[in-house]
């Protein structure tokens, strides 16, 4: 769940990611470009019809398309163009023209105060929709880059571009992105906070291919060394507390009274 049961091991203790203020490669620029999930991998999708009359000819973002996560590129409404406004950026969808545009109320508290993004956390995340204009600069983002990873953040709501919904495994299993299709695709939300690391996005000129598991053997050279087993989505330590073991093995009898493996955030003792 959540990419939880992903761990790194390496010999050094790993240094944090650090979210920074980043400016898109120019490579990624003006291109057609897919904005993948990190953790859900689902791509940034653009619904509805085409834009078809003059900047703002359709009066604002109420009745606006949503944009959606899904599990394949469907008639190339996966396929984004970004292009650098001032300081900030704006994400058009090719195939609707429609700028990724955060709804809802702008945020004003402190991350995470909103407590998550569903309904039943207190608080449901406005969506964001697509548009044909950039009203109150509400299709402004602004770009922070963790690792190979970036975050957007709206300009007007100061909310994340965030994605709802299950972690996909297989490219078109859902067959599209409509109820009609027997699934409908989830939500783009803009959240208070980078719930579950479902704020991190790639950026790729070609269609990223979806990450599999496979059967591996650890490399020599992490094995019979001291090594640390850290956390990929929590960046938490795998801990052992208790007292050590002073006796043969098994002469504490089980597991049943054995203390606890605990992750933390840093190496204590």
């Amino acid at each position: 769940y959540y990419n939880r049961a992903y761990w790194t091991v390496s010999l050094t203790q790993p240094v944090l990611p650090k979210a920074t203020d980043s400016i898109l490669p120019e490579s990624l620029l003006n291109k057609t470009v897919y904005l993948t999930n990190a953790a859900t991998h689902r791509f940034l999708f653009s619904d509805g019809k085409p834009v078809e009359g003059a900047p703002a000819s359709e009066g604002g973002w109420l009745n606006a398309p949503k944009m959606q996560g899904t599990d394949a590129n469907y008639y190339n409404r996966a396929q984004f163009i970004i292009t650098k406004q001032g300081d900030h950026y704006m994400i058009r969808n090719q195939e609707t023209k429609r700028l990724v545009f955060s709804a809802g109320q702008p945020f004003e508290g402190k991350p995470g105060d909103e407590g998550g993004w569903k309904a039943n956390s207190g608080f449901e995340s406005p969506m964001c929709v697509g548009v044909d204009a950039n009203y109150y600069n509400g299709a402004l983002w602004s770009v922070k880059k963790v690792s190979e990873c970036y975050i957007f953040k709206n300009v007007r709501t100061q909310r994340l571009l965030f994605s709802d919904g299950s972690v996909i495994t297989k490219r078109g299993a859902e067959g599209g992105w409509k109820s009609s299709s027997g699934c409908e695709a989830p939500d783009i939300k803009g959240t208070d906070a980078n719930y579950y690391n479902r704020a991190y996005w790639t950026v790729s000129l070609t269609q990223p291919v979806l990450p599999k598991a496979t059967d591996s053997i650890l490399p020599e050279s992490l094995l019979n060394k001291t090594v640390y087993l850290t956390n990929a989505a929590t960046h938490r330590f795998l801990f052992s507390d208790g007292k050590p073991v002073e006796g043969a093995p098994a002469s504490e009898g089980g597991w049943l009274n054995a203390p606890k493996m605990q992750g933390t955030d840093a190496n204590y003792y």
